[in-house]
């Protein structure tokens, strides 16, 4: 006779030979589970350690794997070390790079003897579910299944008890098996999504799960497992070391069913004494619909995710200031004679940017010519001269694959249209190239070569030049895009797949073609993006209620790469904090290859465009996962990442301001602070278009950077603020002191200087209430300079304050007067090993510079000197005695030629001249 257990949501049938039949009450077939379990045992060590494993399209991806127990060599691990002269740096741990796979298996079928066992007898009291094994010599196991009250999922809980010592694992295997080809999709932590399927029985140990699941879509229902959240505790912080078990999708068959192995064997917890029992509790998932929307249910219902933070000590204004203050100081580490921050911590003897856009950005939103001239424009000559974003000035260094020559744009080629459009279109040249590398194939990070014919790139000489053709283009090509690569689950990775966005559809431009077109599809195609690499985004472990004390003893935890490279552990106060404050819910690893070294990084540029998509899509979890992602985490530059253990160091706003050789928590890529800084201020003026639904916004442009480090940037065009048009976004530093640090505000503008517009916005459940402090130095006029207002729990208020003189300090200049471009504003002349470019960099009246570099290396020239002639002024010249050989000369606003030659005394001692050149403005 069945039994039939019902709660709320779920009814569970216990089926004559003991297996269960579970069905959610919402709908959907119903999935069995069987009484099957796997006992695994060694009686030596199987020394448990990380290897490479061997997959398609070469993707750099770390699983456990143990000394082989039987059989012959584990194809799926990669047998020959990595050569650590290239691919060595921060988060890639040395031990697995140099780790071999041979005599190892990453497979736990092949890791040690096993013992597959079923119930001989099943009982049910009340409702639970007993399922009664045979005796083994060398343990013994039970298991029970409850269906809880409620709406909660049934609760599997086993008991293995070793009668012999030695290492143990025990997996649940009774989860029903699906070939992978009749899967509408599947899921295992952390690369194997849509239907990329494991090409081997791989386990995801605890510390590498966003969520302990794995999950299998099938006949329009979903199933799986989960870990039962107190088998993954928040203290200490996840690392594979102390991972209790894992998950695995493949089974010894092929086909996917989902299974958990808990204690990982050789893991924490693996090796046990005669009648030392091991307990795990584990749910059983079934849920109507999709995938994507039962991974969000076992994250809100089961691990109690929700909109949880808020500010702490500083505000993401304060962030911000502090952030610029660093960015600008000698701590950034930003070597003026290359042009470029050094990265020193990955690659010695390199330096390396992102994009030039962000400093330009925030030169304009911040009214600040110090950033301009200290950051952006030196930046700007960067991008367009060398060949690769990490740049060395010697062929010998050979990790990450650095360039040594000057054969630019490193630009990607969007960078270039938005440095055209920002410019107002005053230097053609820019134009001019992004056109030409339309046609090109080129490597700009890493080794990744990358086509530049796409329509991501047409969308982009779109918005620079408004010309509806590039947009007809763009649509034709992201319309092919949809089919094959968001209507259709994809089966394998795409080539050089690395940092989590290659993984998944590139919501950042699905959003900015929807709003270059206004039609629906893209929205939804970048909504469903986002929804997968929200799979990405940590959502466990569970966050106590209880505070946490960090810092014992005074000190902060050391980040293993960095502890033969520093002085020792931070000194930081002992404090006990909620817990909250330390979690990692909301952000991400950095990517596949380095999700170990690098738990949960602070650079998350995905928040913004979260947080947008969420507004025009009303949902909920990518608008809190934006929220979890940023505030309240830090009030300065905090470094790269949270890892090695839980500590609020990075919390501090004086963090950054040290020697490198002081900073020990964690890493340092010091050409990350103004891609923060580009983050925040993007998320500080996405929250308040979102909070005012789109009442006051300001329009963007895309800056592309590499990898994940994705922004829109403001402050070239104005907005509108609650129907006022002619809205100019201004926040100079120290424009603003508010009272207490929950409230984040953005600034603005009139047109004609005489109106200041601020939108308050409240980070916290409660309503506040704030003090405003003004700078009267920065607006003269202003009758009072303080102001109180109230705003409801996370809410928004706005302010209007008339009467005011703004005075913009750098704005205007760039944003002034268009002015006629200049006729011949690029010239190249065949020169030694090489050419010679000479270029004039037409930003405005008072922002001209002409820009001249020789391609030559120091193998061929040991000195370069440019004499110049601005208009019929004298000629002037100029030397310079190290490679790179470039020169700048600033042009006064009624530069009309620029006259120029350059002669170079090779290595061995000729002298050689280039013919003169005339670069000239349009009569």
């Amino acid at each position: 006779m069945r039994t039939v257990l019902k709660n709320a949501a779920y009814t569970l049938t216990v089926l004559a030979e003991g297996t269960l039949s579970l069905v959610a009450n919402a709908g959907g077939a119903p999935v069995r589970f069987a009484s099957q379990f796997l006992v695994l045992r060694r009686d030596d060590d199987p020394k448990v350690t990380l290897r490479r494993a061997e997959l398609p399209q070469n993707i750099n991806y770390s699983v456990p794997t143990w000394l082989r127990a039987s059989g012959a060599a584990d194809s799926s691990l990669k047998t020959a070390a990595t050569d650590t002269k290239v691919a060595a740096g921060d988060g890639l741990d040395p031990a697995t790079l140099q780790g071999s796979g041979a005599n190892r298996t990453g497979s736990l079928f092949r890791a040690a003897a096993s013992t597959i066992l079923t119930a001989v007898r099943t009982e049910v009291v009340g409702q639970t579910v007993h399922w009664h094994f045979p005796e083994h010599a060398d343990f013994s196991l039970t298991a029970e299944v409850t269906l809880l009250p409620g709406r909660e999922s049934p609760r599997l809980r086993f008991v293995v008890t070793p009668k012999r010592a030695g290492f143990y694992s025990v997996g649940y295997l009774g989860a029903a098996a699906t070939e992978p080809a009749g899967t509408q999709e599947s899921w295992q932590p952390l690369i194997w999504q849509e239907k990329r399927f494991p090409s081997a029985s791989f386990l995801t140990p605890a510390f590498h799960c966003p969520l302990p699941t794995t999950l299998v879509m099938a006949q329009d229902r979903t199933y799986g497992l989960i870990a039962e959240p107190s088998e993954l505790p928040f203290q200490p912080l996840p690392t594979f070391e102390n991972s209790r078990f894992g998950v695995a999708l493949r089974d010894s068959d092929g086909k996917a069913r989902p299974m958990l192995f808990a204690p990982m064997l050789g893991g924490t917890g693996s090796q046990r004494q005669p009648g030392e029992a091991f307990t795990f509790s584990l749910r059983l998932i079934v849920q109507p619909g999709s995938l994507l929307a039962t991974y969000q249910s076992l994250a809100r219902e089961l691990y109690g995710f929700q909109d949880y933070r808020q500010s702490t000590t500083h505000s993401l204004n304060q962030a911000l200031e502090n952030m610029v203050t660093y960015g600008l100081s000698e701590y950034s580490r930003f070597n003026t004679e290359l042009k470029g921050f050094s990265y020193e911590t990955d690659a010695p003897g390199t330096v390396k940017n992102v994009s030039a856009l962000h400093p330009l950005s925030a030169a304009l939103v911040l009214d600040d010519r110090e950033i301009f001239e200290k950051r952006a424009y030196p930046q700007i000559e960067y991008v367009l001269s060398r060949e690769k974003f990490l740049f060395s000035t010697t062929p010998d260094i050979k990790i990450q694959n650095p360039s040594w020559r000057l054969l630019g744009p490193c630009a990607p080629l969007s960078e270039l249209t938005a440095l055209y459009a920002i410019g107002q279109r005053r230097s053609p040249l820019l134009l001019r190239d992004a056109t030409a590398l339309l046609k090109q194939k080129r490597t700009l990070n890493l080794d990744t070569p990358q086509s530049e014919d796409t329509w991501q790139n047409l969308l982009a000489l779109y918005e620079a030049t408004g010309e509806r053709r590039w947009l007809d283009a763009a649509r034709t090509k992201a319309d092919a895009y949809l089919k094959s690569y968001v209507q259709t689950r994809q089966s394998e990775f795409a080539p050089g797949s690395f940092f989590w966005n290659s993984f998944v559809p590139d919501f950042f431009s699905l959003l900015t073609l929807y709003e270059a077109t206004g039609e629906k599809h893209y929205l939804e195609a970048a909504h469903e993006a986002a929804l997968r690499f929200t799979q990405f985004i940590w959502l466990c472990p569970l966050i106590p209620r209880q505070a946490v004390t960090v810092n014992k003893g005074g000190k902060a935890p050391v980040y293993s790469y960095l502890a033969k490279r520093t002085d020792g552990p931070m000194s930081v106060p002992e404090e006990t904090v909620p817990a909250w404050q330390l979690s990692e819910i909301g952000l991400t690893a950095e990517a596949a290859g380095t999700s170990v070294g690098h738990r949960g990084i602070f650079l998350t540029c995905f928040a913004p465009w979260l947080l947008r998509i969420a507004a025009l899509t009303g949902d909920s979890f990518l608008h809190d996962l934006a929220r979890a992602a940023v505030v309240g985490r830090y009030a300065s530059f905090p470094g790269y990442h949270m890892n090695t253990a839980r500590t609020t160091v990075y919390e501090k706003p004086d963090y950054p301001l040290r020697p490198f050789e002081k900073l020990s928590y964690n890493s340092f890529h010091f050409n990350h602070s103004w891609p923060h800084i580009a983050l925040l201020l993007d998320y500080l003026i996405s929250e308040v278009e979102t909070r005012s639904h789109g009442t006051i916004r300001f329009p963007g442009r895309y800056a592309e950077g590499y990898a994940y480090l994705k922004n829109r940037i403001y402050g070239d065009r104005p907005g509108v603020w609650q129907g006022e048009k002619d809205v100019w976004l201004w926040m100079p530093r120290g424009l603003v002191k508010v009272s207490v640090p929950q409230v984040n505000y953005i600034a603005a503008r009139s047109g004609d200087n005489k109106t200041l517009y601020l939108a308050l916005t409240n980070q916290s459940s409660e309503l506040v209430q704030v003090t405003l402090t003004l700078n009267q130095a920065l607006l003269p006029g202003l009758k009072g300079n303080q102001r109180r207002v109230r705003i409801g729990p996370k809410g928004i208020a706005t302010l209007k304050i008339s009467g005011v003189q703004i005075q913009p300090r750098f704005q205007t200049e760039l944003l002034g007067t268009p002015g006629k471009p200049w006729a011949r504003d690029e010239a190249r002349a065949a020169f030694i090993q090489g050419e010679v470019i000479g270029m004039v960099l037409n930003l405005g009246p008072s922002l001209q510079s002409a820009f001249v570099y020789l391609q030559g290396t120091s193998q061929e020239i040991r000195e370069a000197r440019l004499t110049y002639q601005i208009n019929d002024s004298p000629e002037v010249t100029q030397t310079d005695s190290r490679y790179p050989f470039e020169f700048t000369v600033a042009l006064p606003p009624n530069a009309t030629a620029f006259r120029y030659r350059v002669e170079a005394v090779t290595v061995g001692g000729k002298l050689q001249k280039t013919e003169p050149q005339t670069l000239q403005r349009e009569p």
